[in-house]
C-alpha cells in the first residue's frame, strides 16, 4: 500500500521496512500453510473415501433403524 505513493518522508519509509521486516520474519508460517498439488491430491482422496464411508454407515443405520422399528410391531 504504501508503495502508491508519489513520494516518501521518513515515516513512509520507516513503515515499508518494518513491513517488509515482518513479511519476511512470518513467511515461514503463511509457506508452512500452503499444501503441494499431491498434498491436496491425496487430502481430496481420503475426503472421498471418508465422505462414502459415512454415507454408506448412515444407509446402514437407517436400515437397521426400519427393520428394528418394523420387527417391534
Amino acid at each position: 500500500m504504501y508503495d502508491q505513493y508519489k513520494s516518501h518522508d521518513d515515516a513512509t519509509l520507516s513503515y515499508m521496512g518494518g513491513a517488509l521486516h515482518r513479511f519476511h520474519t512470518l513467511k515461514d508460517h503463511f509457506l508452512l500453510g500452503q499444501a503441494g498439488t499431491k498434498a491436496k491430491a491425496k487430502a481430496n482422496a481420503q475426503r472421498t473415501e471418508l465422505v462414502k464411508n459415512r454415507d454408506v454407515d448412515k444407509e446402514l443405520m437407517l436400515e437397521l433403524g426400519c427393520c428394528a422399528r418394523s420387527g417391534g410391531n
